[in-house]
């Protein structure tokens, strides 16, 4: 595992952004028992992300 460590060492990216955003998106999933179809879901998520374009 040591060029993956120097790898992690040396590089500063992390996935936290994005297991955040998943995480997000998840606790959404499951409180969404409301929206009547897939486009609201979507909807919902990319206003709570900070999209807020509204095309079909």
């Amino acid at each position: 595992f040591l060029p993956q460590i120097q790898n992690a060492l040396h590089y500063s990216y992390s996935n936290g952004p994005l297991e955040c955003l998943n995480n997000h998106i998840k606790v959404l999933k499951r409180n969404a028992y409301g929206f009547r179809n897939f486009y609201n879901f979507k909807l919902r998520i990319m206003i709570r992300h900070g999209k807020t374009f509204l095309t079909k």
